[in-house]
């Protein structure tokens, strides 16, 4: 136990001597913290606090599916898809979760105060034991939710066409997992028989297939081999290279060159609908739903607001100019004729001024039915100042 980092360090040798005279070691250490939960600072509270909040959603989760089986049935999970998905990281998370519980309560459990050091080392093995297995859960609960980002991948043209590329192909890259495994698993034996008492990669038949594993990617030791075992070790990784890299691996890729080549010319005649054009075509659809019930509401209140919304600006502008210039013509013919009758009243209640005496004579006068010639000099008064009304104006004249 190291006070300082708070850690336990479990380790084990072990050594298996076989017949044939070779010794096997097996070294294990463990690295074990036994308290996950501490709080000693704000990183650990955001810590907690994130854990928490990631179980909530969790939670949220769980009664929203339930509550989707519940009025449409098990319509999600008839057909393999991202509903198994969504499915297993939910029963990730809960397994998760009672884990978490669990070595919580263990390791209250683990080191009592009266406990010998014996018993005090023989718990908190297996509370590290404990804690690799919720780790291991949490590394596949982990690897899913990555792999979900691609049930977004239909944003695109371009991600469609690789899922689709990799489903269609699905079916011959298990055939030839197959035929890979056998090949591979053929030559593990062939190794482990030829060079399991020479070579330390070849002493058991799981060494045998990582080593040619590794020799498919470029890890291989051709001078080992052939101080070990000699030309024959030589040629027998010559032989699996051949065979893994050239053939083997050149069928992988001509499947896929076929399954893109195929859906490139599904493509062709009929294109992927990807989110985005779905999206557009559910909101036009909304927009004309929206429409068709605003008409109906006209329809009901007798008001056509339709031919206004639908009305150019400049249109409106011109209207707008229109009525204001006939307002003003009113507001004018409006005050002269006021100045006219004001006039009027004060010419006829005044008898003093010689002027108004001419007005009052030559008004009378005309009124009597007098006749005038072109040359007569008579005053007659000036005529209204205000112009007449113009013709009324609208939009169509304009």
């Amino acid at each position: 136990f190291n006070v300082d980092i708070n850690m336990f360090l479990h380790v084990r040798l072990g050594f298996e001597y076989l017949g044939s005279g070779i010794v096997i070691q097996n070294i294990k250490v463990d690295a074990i913290a036994l308290e996950r939960m501490r709080v000693a600072g704000v990183s650990d509270l955001i810590r907690v606090a994130a854990m928490c909040w990631i179980y909530m959603m969790v939670t949220y989760y769980i009664f929203e599916d339930l509550e989707f089986c519940r009025k449409h049935g098990l319509r999600k999970y008839r057909s393999f898809g991202w509903g198994y998905v969504d499915l297993a990281n939910v029963l990730l998370f809960t397994l998760l979760g009672f884990w978490k519980i669990s070595n919580l309560i263990l390791y209250e459990l683990a080191i009592p105060s009266d406990s010998s050091d014996v018993a005090m080392l023989n718990n908190v093995h297996e509370l590290g034991r404990s804690y690799y297995l919720e780790d291991q859960i949490n590394g596949l609960n982990g690897m899913l939710l990555w792999i979900k980002l691609f049930k977004y991948a239909g944003i695109t043209r371009r991600l469609m066409r690789l899922g689709k590329v990799v489903s269609r192909s699905m079916d011959d890259i298990y055939t030839y997992a197959f035929l890979f495994s056998v090949v591979l698993f053929a030559y593990a034996v062939l190794g482990y028989l030829l060079f399991g008492t020479v070579d330390e990669g070849y002493l058991t038949i799981d060494q045998s297939c990582t080593t040619l594993l590794k020799s498919v990617y470029a890890d291989l030791d051709f001078e080992g081999i052939s101080t070990s075992a000699g030309t024959l070790g030589y040629c027998y990784l010559l032989i699996w290279l051949i065979v893994s890299n050239v053939i083997l691996l050149n069928m992988v890729v001509a499947i896929l060159s076929t399954a893109y080549r195929e859906t490139q010319d599904e493509e062709a005649v009929d294109p992927s609908e990807t989110i985005w054009d779905k999206f557009k075509v559910e909101f036009e659809k909304r927009r004309d739903e929206a429409k068709r019930m605003a008409a109906i509401a006209r329809e009901e209140t007798g008001e056509d607001k339709e031919d206004e919304q639908k009305t150019p600006l400049l249109e409106k502008m011109i209207l707008w100019v229109q009525n204001h210039f006939l307002a003003l013509l009113e507001k004018a013919k409006g005050q002269g004729q006021q100045e006219v009758e004001e006039e009027e009243d004060e010419g006829g209640s005044s008898d003093s001024s010689d002027a108004d005496n001419d007005f009052a004579a030559s008004k009378a006068g005309s009124d009597g039915g007098t006749e005038e010639g072109p040359g007569s000099t008579m005053w007659k008064p000036w005529p209204s100042r205000v112009a007449p009304a113009p013709p009324p104006v609208n939009a169509e004249m304009i």
